[in-house]
């Protein structure tokens, strides 16, 4: 924990731009008054007790600073595939494996039966039960349950072959999703994750992106829709042509 702290406080000095003098001063002046906010008498010498108090303030606002300023959330598939995201299942063998690039997000493939949901529970259980270890289930699963939110996200990924449904309900599947991290916050995410929401949400934010995928799915979905598309746009720019001919004559 206190190389955590430690990390934070260089964080938090850098954001700040406070002088590390300034600051230790600061807190001397303020040392009596800090000392009767303890329940007990604190013993330590006044050099570390402000070196104390100077790396836990720093920690808890630079952890609340963080707290508001980070965006890992990241909307369902029926949204992301509203600005061009196409879906397709993982190459890799990794089960945990997310990837995005070039508007595709690859997904494992993701087998849903009546003992999973069990099994995950207890390992999600085991990972929460010791903070020094990667929770890779529980941070795979968190981001899951912000890509599935409705039955229509799981019809969405099963027709991409990436939801293999055994429990014969789209509805069950959301509903697992969606309660397993009930009870259960995270603030230090994988940090590939939150890359990867960072590059979903920007990729979504572009109107580009979503413009040619409202062209694609509206006009361009089906042989039939490409032929009339095209052809009213070949019959607009004749009457386009006529008209600005009509306007030259008069002239």
């Amino acid at each position: 924990m206190e190389k955590h702290k430690a990390r934070y406080f260089e964080s938090f000095m850098q954001r700040a731009k406070i002088n590390l003098k300034n600051l230790e001063s600061s807190i001397r002046e303020m040392e009596d008054s800090i000392q009767r906010c303890y329940v007990e008498t604190v013993h330590l010498e006044s050099d570390d007790f402000v070196k104390l108090i100077r790396l836990d303030a720093s920690f808890i606002l630079e952890l609340f600073l963080r707290y508001y300023e980070e965006k890992w959330e990241v909307d369902d598939p029926m949204f992301l595939r509203e600005a061009g995201v196409t879906f397709k299942v993982a190459s890799r063998k990794c089960a945990l494996n997310l990837d995005f690039q070039n508007g595709m997000l690859e997904i494992p493939l993701l087998k849903f039966q009546d003992t999973m949901e069990a099994l995950i529970r207890n390992i999600m259980a085991l990972e929460q039960c010791d903070h020094r270890r990667p929770a890779y289930i529980t941070d795979f699963y968190l981001m899951l349950d912000h890509l599935i939110n409705t039955s229509k996200d799981v019809d969405l990924l099963s027709s991409e072959r990436i939801i293999d449904n055994r429990l014969g309900d789209s509805n069950a599947v959301t509903s697992m999703i969606n309660n397993l991290n009930k009870g259960i916050f995270r603030r230090d995410m994988n940090s590939d994750y939150y890359d990867l929401c960072r590059e979903l949400n920007v990729f979504y934010e572009k109107p580009w992106h979503r413009w040619k995928a409202t062209l694609k799915h509206e006009y361009f979905s089906t042989p039939w829709g490409t032929a009339s598309t095209v052809a009213a746009i070949f019959l607009l720019v004749l009457t386009l042509i006529q008209t600005i001919c009509s306007i030259i004559q008069v002239v």
